[in-house]
């Protein structure tokens, strides 16, 4: 291989890998689906969590969109107002579900979570989803 054909190689390998990943700026954060009796109330924790540089819109709107297979979520959908801290930096949100009766052998509660992220002065859309798994024996 020439010297000019090596280099134009390294070239788009590092182009390649720099795109492959691209840093989300968030990281979500999630606790476990609690042991529950089948009718009892039980809440599981989902954070959002800004890296170093980034920041949620504190302005912009925030949902949190909720769902379920055998776990019924107490509210469909969650808005910023609704985090333990509406203004913290890294919102909180403990979401309330219910397991069926008899209980399921697998559990899932599903999140869609829509906010705006900043870097500087430039924000952008995000929309992530999030899957919390509960499996019994």
């Amino acid at each position: 291989m020439s010297r000019c054909g090596a280099m134009c190689a390294l070239l788009l390998l590092a182009t390649g890998l720099a795109r492959a990943a691209p840093d989300p700026g968030f990281d979500v954060v999630v606790g476990t689906l609690p042991d529950a009796k089948p009718g009892e109330h039980a809440t599981v924790s989902l954070s959002i969590l800004p890296r170093p540089g980034f920041r949620l819109l504190v302005d912009g709107p925030l949902t949190v969109r909720v769902s379920g297979e055998g776990v019924t979520p107490e509210r469909p959908l969650y808005r910023r107002e609704d985090a333990v801290d509406p203004r913290a930096e890294a919102p909180r949100f403990e979401l309330g579900f219910r397991r069926p009766k008899p209980p399921a052998r697998e559990a899932t509660l599903s999140a869609t979570l829509t906010f705006y992220l900043c870097r500087g002065e430039r924000c952008r859309p995000v929309t992530e989803p999030v899957y919390i798994r509960d499996r019994r024996p």
